[in-house]
Formats: C-alpha cells, sequence, structure tokens
C-alpha cells in the first residue's frame, strides 16, 4: 500500500495526509470535505507504518511497529470516536514462524 492509497467506505472517499496526524474524507453524495482526527495512540515515525483499510464497509487503521500492528475502526463519524479492535504481537508471530519453518526440510526438486 502507498501513501496515496484511497479507501472508499459509505460513500466516501478517505486519505492519509502525508503526516499521517489525521485524514481527509469526500463525502461524494453531498460533495463535502472533512478533516478526521486519527485515534490518540497513532503515532507516525520510529519505523511505524500506518494504513486504512476497509473492512465489512467500516474504516480501520491498523499501525504497523517492529513489534506491535494494532486495528482501530471508527465507530462514528462526527464524534471521531475510534474502538481499539485488536493487537498483535508481531514478535511472537516471528518466533511462530521461525520455530514452523525449522522444522520443515527441504526438498530436492532435482532429486523427484
Amino acid at each position: 500500500m502507498n501513501r496515496n492509497q484511497v479507501v472508499f467506505v459509505n460513500g466516501v472517499l478517505h486519505w492519509l495526509t502525508g503526516s499521517s496526524s489525521c485524514m481527509l474524507a469526500l463525502d461524494l453524495d453531498c460533495d463535502v470535505w472533512r478533516k478526521i482526527s486519527l485515534p490518540d495512540e497513532v503515532c507516525y515515525g520510529s519505523g511505524n507504518r500506518i494504513y486504512l483499510l476497509d473492512s465489512d464497509d467500516c474504516l480501520l487503521v491498523i499501525q504497523i511497529s517492529d513489534v506491535w500492528m494494532k486495528t482501530w475502526v471508527l465507530n462514528d463519524y462526527y464524534s471521531e470516536e475510534w474502538h481499539a479492535a485488536d493487537r498483535a504481537s508481531l514478535r511472537l508471530l516471528r518466533d511462530w514462524y521461525r520455530a514452523f519453518f525449522q522444522q520443515v526440510r527441504p526438498v530436492n526438486v532435482c532429486s523427484l
């Protein structure tokens, strides 16, 4: 996903701003622009990556750092109320990945 990614949810186009401190939203039904704050916990920089996603007609913000992947869902456009939906440890996933693939032995394709 790139910085110019556009997410379409419920008739509204959404873009992250360059600083990822907020997003811009264009309501296509009434041709009105809005600036919507991101969750207070979202911080850009220091290796963090932030993405907008659509899931089941809900707008999500995903923040990926070296250690965590956190997900927030926008519950209410007008009050800009966000709900912390999920948090996953990337270290646990990395450790599981290493443990799994250490047990898998490579197959010599030439001998088949």
